[in-house]
């Protein structure tokens, strides 16, 4: 007998075999299980039940956005330069004193344009001169507190703005307002999901999936006497009709829940 052979008719060394032949017998049909539990899942899905609610809520703007021009005609580009520009220096240091911070006051326009004048020199002929510039600069304001917009329109008018447009209202923390509509929804779903264990005995069991969608709607007042894309700003003795209105935001929420 070989020194081979006698290794494998050592007792311990057979008895180790055996138990990894069984081992690996034992992982195959595991291994098979599993699969089989895994196609028979796809086959035969487990219970689900999927439950839906909306939250609803309102809530005031808290916040305007305006832009305020100045416009200026004259001989020469350096003129209007000097001349918008200290009157717009004007207006944001103004704004600033109203406490409005520097972070919220963007220009948003600078532009010079040559200004033309048709000269005709027979019926047929004609040429464009140019006879000066105009220059448009404009700024956008951010602003929080609503009581100061009469009195920066009335007092900007008088500081040479000679164009206030683009006023809308927004909500500035948006996705708080979604929060809570969420939790609203949640809320619903669960007295609904009470309620059926109660008078059903479904008996809920972990979620499978959660999705939701959300729609913002804005309920608005065009400003009056303001609501076309510009004004020619001038005092104001009288309180602009300004309206901010309201933002209406629905969250839908649909939980799917495995059915024990």
């Amino acid at each position: 007998m070989t020194k081979k052979e006698n290794f494998f008719n050592m007792p311990a060394v057979r008895v180790f075999i055996y138990i990894l032949f069984v081992g690996v017998i034992f992982a195959v049909f595991a291994y098979g299980y599993h699969q089989y539990r895994v196609a028979e899942t796809s086959i035969y899905p487990v219970r689900t039940m999927r439950l839906s609610a909306t939250g609803e809520v309102s809530a005031s703007p808290d916040i305007v956005y305006f832009s305020i021009g100045v416009i200026s005609e004259g001989d020469t580009v350096a003129s209007i330069s000097e001349e918008n520009n200290a009157k717009m220096n004007s207006i944001i240091a103004f704004l600033k004193t109203k406490g409005v911070e520097e972070k919220d006051i963007k220009t948003t326009e600078y532009n010079i344009s040559p200004k033309y004048e048709e000269i005709r020199e027979d019926d047929s002929v004609y040429r464009r001169d140019i006879v000066g510039y105009i220059l448009n600069q404009s700024v956008k304001v951010t602003l929080r507190d609503f009581n100061l917009i009469d009195e920066i329109f009335g007092e900007v008018s008088s500081l040479g703005a000679n164009k206030v447009s683009n006023l809308s209202f927004d909500i500035e923390d948006k996705e708080g307002l979604r929060n809570e509509a969420r939790i609203l929804a949640i809320a619903q779903i669960e007295r609904e999901m009470a309620q059926l264990e109660n008078n059903t005995g479904i008996d809920f069991g972990r979620i499978v999936s959660i999705d939701e969608s959300n729609y913002m709607r804005y309920d608005y007042d065009m400003v009056k006497g303001m609501g076309g894309e510009s004004m020619m700003a001038a005092p104001m003795s009288v309180s602009a009709p300004i309206q901010s209105g309201s933002y209406d935001v629905s969250q839908t929420v649909n939980i799917t829940y495995e059915l024990r």
